[in-house]
């Protein structure tokens, strides 16, 4: 098939979606409409191939459509080869709009997939439909996940009567998808883990990261132990902790290898279990809940991190980590996060250990009973109880001090206790944790006046998730909103991905034409914002929520970047092409419509004679591309003097010779960093930005260069052969031109 058969696939035939709502027999093709990621290839026959080798990550997303609300069913064909873990997905699907609310989630093993073609249902609530009047798009996202090859050969959407089954609810089937650490081995029925082994994290960090919607969940822990040296105490602990979207593992590989990175976030949930509790019906699960501020809802919510930590008094067999949505019937407790310590606690050389407390005689030497812990326990920033169990007894004075309990963190604490303060058999301590991924560690002292028997030792998380979310984040930061488009998005990453950055500025990012169903995020985030970044577009007249800026918040604007020169016929420019854009609205194929070609659409009905026309520029009234080159120099300069960028020299001295822009309106990293450079020096930071080419999101889809505009500026860069990425491919300029022409007509 040739290249541009390929691109243009059936979009020329089947039908486009339609202002009203279809029957249920209308069926779209959807997998020439995704873009594919940097990973994976397209087939010559428009298939999408990924090997297990290419790391896990969004493969294919797309494409970006508005959807009349009701009940609709996304098929798929997907082929898997060689899985590594037979039993563990290989393949993951999510519905989302726009990058926020997730409709439906699932994820296949190889047998599952082996089965024939897949379906999933899902819902477009009024709310999120065209009938709302908003720019809900949704995308139809495949992530690998690096368990076996994949190839998709067909991906379709219909809509579906709403007599058929409802989809159940979501589940996350995660252990395949955890990095492990050089500890326990891969069986053939999950982790297998040695009671020798060194106690620590044993899997950490999901691949593809997990993100959440807002609401309440279960984690499922399949774990089988064997004998253990303590039967009382725990021998496996999960922590659930979400961390920003932005964090970034330690690049230090073999760091990384033996110790899992730091616990920085906000603890969710926590829980360990015993060997018996391994074995009882429903004891191995974890109950927790995603609040709106750490969810996938808030736009740049937290994604979570699972830790699954090997205690080091049994042997384990782990065979599922599975995260399932509770539905609205369910009445899920979410526990606070625990963690229970005295089987972690080192003894030392007084006292005794019974599978199930310590004891020391008043007899016995004063001095530290227990300390340390195996493996350490590391906490995020927040504010913790320690409580325990301890009886006193024996003929000592009520009054004297009988045991001295120390927390060692960055704010070491110590307090004593007097028998007749331990006679209820309880003690409690409260103490903050400053700083992210500290090591906390606990000692008990027998102060020699007392026997002492301590029966539990435990860690919980005393301040409600919400409030650790709000002052966690804000402390010791300035609360900083960007408001814009596209480029204003990049903006908000740039700040969140840059550690300095991220230390001095707690960054959310508004859609400068926020969706009425974000307005109630938006208000409680801009209620507490010391700095609005400002696009200096027309549509910020308009913003929703301009009312509640707070009078007391700085306003700093910055310029839309884009560049006209190399575009002229296209439609963000000037002409447009009104027939393709009335006849796909608001679903366009070709974003960027082009407005020469539209006009001969008009005039010269044969394609390959348009396509001859277009290309010789055989046409009447063709715009002055150097006059026009002009015009635009001015305008650069003269936006140069509004907010000293200094982006006119580096685009008119350097666009020959590099690209500089993906499209019109697509700037590149090299001309972002001129952005973020005047953002810091109008926020006071003096950090030494470097462009981060990882951050070049806007580069997925290039509008190619017309030939003889390129020779009429100078452009080396750009000429026939010249490859462009458009639809998850690399094409040239005549493959791009013959498809638009022959998608439209």
């Amino acid at each position: 098939m040739p290249l541009d058969a390929e691109l243009s696939g059936d979009a020329a035939t089947q039908p486009p979606l339609p202002q009203e709502p279809p029957p249920a027999s209308v069926e779209w093709q959807v997998l020439e409409r995704l873009e594919k990621t940097a990973i994976g290839v397209r087939g010559p026959e428009g298939a999408a191939t990924v090997r297990r080798t290419e790391r896990p990550d969004c493969w294919l997303y797309g494409p970006f459509w508005l959807l009349h609300a009701g009940h609709y069913r996304l098929s798929f064909s997907c082929r898997a080869d060689r899985a590594y873990m037979p039993r563990q997905p290989v393949l993951g699907v999510e519905v989302i709009a726009i990058d926020r609310f997730q409709q439906a989630w699932r994820d296949y093993t190889i047998e599952e997939l082996a089965q024939g073609p897949q379906t999933i249902d899902f819902e477009v609530p009024p709310v999120l439909g065209r009938e709302g009047g908003e720019e809900l798009r949704f995308e139809f996202r495949f992530f690998h996940l690096a368990n076996a090859d994949l190839t998709i050969d067909s991906a379709s959407l219909r809509r579906r009567d709403t007599t058929e089954p409802a989809t159940p609810p979501r589940r996350w089937r995660m252990l395949g998808r955890l990095r492990k650490l050089a500890i326990g081995r891969w069986g053939s029925d999950g982790l297998v883990v040695r009671r020798s082994e060194r106690p620590g994290p044993v899997l950490f960090e999901a691949k593809p990261y997990l993100q959440l919607p807002q609401g309440r969940y279960r984690l499922l822990l399949d774990c089988r132990a064997g004998r253990p040296l303590m039967p009382a105490q725990p021998v496996v602990a999960v922590e659930i902790i979400a961390q920003s979207r932005w964090w970034r593992a330690p690049p230090n590989r073999w760091k990384t290898l033996f110790s899992a990175p730091a616990a920085s976030g906000i603890p969710v949930a926590a829980r360990d279990f015993t060997s018996a509790e391994l074995l009882m019906a429903g004891a191995t699960e974890l109950e927790f809940t995603i609040p709106p501020e750490l969810s996938l809802d808030a736009g740049d919510g937290s994604r979570l991190q699972l830790r699954i930590l090997h205690l080091g008094n049994a042997d384990l067999s782990l065979r599922a980590v599975d995260v399932q949505s509770l539905g609205a019937e369910e009445d899920g407790c979410a526990a606070a996060p625990e963690w229970r310590l005295l089987g972690r606690l080192q003894k030392s050389r007084i006292g005794a250990r019974a599978a199930d407390r310590v004891t020391v005689g008043r007899s016995e030497p004063a001095g530290r009973l227990l300390y340390g812990g195996r493996p350490p326990l590391h906490l995020p920033d927040g504010f913790y109880e320690l409580g325990f169990r301890c009886r006193a007894g024996g003929p000592a004075v009520a009054e004297r001090p009988a045991l001295a309990v120390e927390i060692l963190a960055p704010e070491p604490l110590r307090r004593e206790f007097t028998r007749a303060e331990l006679q209820e058999g309880e003690g409690r301590i409260e103490f903050t944790v400053p700083v992210p991924d500290a090591r906390v560690e606990v000692a008990f002292s027998h102060l020699g006046d007392a026997d002492l028997s301590i029966d539990s030792v435990a860690v919980r998380k005393i301040e409600r998730l919400q409030d650790c979310a709000r002052s966690t984040r804000m402390r010791g930061r300035s609360s900083v909103i960007v408001v814009g488009n596209c480029q204003a998005q990049m903006v908000h990453i740039a700040l969140c991905r840059s550690e300095p950055l991220a230390r001095s500025f707690d960054t959310k990012y508004h859609f400068v034409n926020l969706q009425k169903n974000l307005h109630e995020f938006g208000k409680r985030e801009l209620e507490s914002a010391d700095i609005i970044l400002v696009q200096d577009i027309k549509d910020w007249e308009n913003y929703p929520l301009r009312r509640d800026v707070p009078e007391a918040a700085r306003i700093i604007k910055f310029p839309l970047l884009h560049f006209v020169s190399l575009w002229p016929f296209d439609h963000y420019n000037g002409m447009g092409d009104k027939e393709a854009y009335e006849r796909e609205w608001p679903n366009l194929t070709y974003v960027h419509l082009d407005g020469l070609l539209g006009r001969l659409r008009k005039t010269i009905p044969d394609p390959e004679q348009r396509f001859l026309a277009y290309r010789d520029l055989a046409v009447e009234e063709v715009i002055n591309f150097h006059r026009l080159h002009e015009f635009e120099s001015r305008r650069l300069h003269t936006l140069d003097r509004k907010f000293e960028i200094g982006i006119a020299d580096a685009v008119l001295d350097q666009f020959r010779r590099q690209r500089l822009f993906h499209t019109t309106v697509h700037p590149s990293t090299e001309i972002m960093s001129l952005l973020m450079r005047y953002l810091l020096k109008c926020l006071g930071v003096k950090v030494n930005y470097r462009p981060d080419h990882d951050l070049d999101n806007l580069g997925y889809l290039e509008v190619p260069v017309h030939p003889a505009v390129a020779r009429a500026l100078g452009v080396r860069w750009a000429d026939a052969n010249t490859l462009y990425r458009f639809g998850g491919k690399r094409i040239t300029w005549e493959t791009y031109v013959r498809s638009y022409i022959a998608h439209y007509g």
